[in-house]
């Protein structure tokens, strides 16, 4: 990555600052932070959708050891094989899976 990438970044995030100010000295100051929110979520979406990366690839990590129901205390939901099953097909087609594609592919034993 070069330093003109880090400039830019830099002066987008300051255009959008002060149009940020502009905002809040018109409209109110909840409705300009929602904005503001939903803008760098919608910002963070594209650049992710357009740098072929997934949002989503923090809940393996994050959900690994989440219990089926509050009843049993043992039993884990296999979610490190799931992924596993998905990305090993995901190669094989080389294209994106559909959902239904990948509940039934994330549960394949071989």
């Amino acid at each position: 990555m070069d330093g003109s990438s880090g400039s830019r970044g830099a002066l987008t995030i300051l255009q959008q600052l002060l149009s940020a100010i502009f905002v809040m000295k018109t409209m109110g100051f909840l409705q300009t932070c929602r904005k503001m929110i939903l803008r760098v979520i919608e910002i963070h979406v594209l650049n992710a959708h357009h740098n072929g990366r997934r949002l989503l690839h923090l809940y393996s990590k994050l959900g690994a050891k989440v219990r089926m129901n509050n009843i049993e205390e043992s039993p884990l939901l296999p979610y490190e094989k799931l992924e596993r099953n998905i990305s090993i097909v995901r190669q094989r087609l080389k294209r994106p899976l559909t959902l239904s594609e990948k509940i039934l592919y994330g549960h394949l034993d071989e």
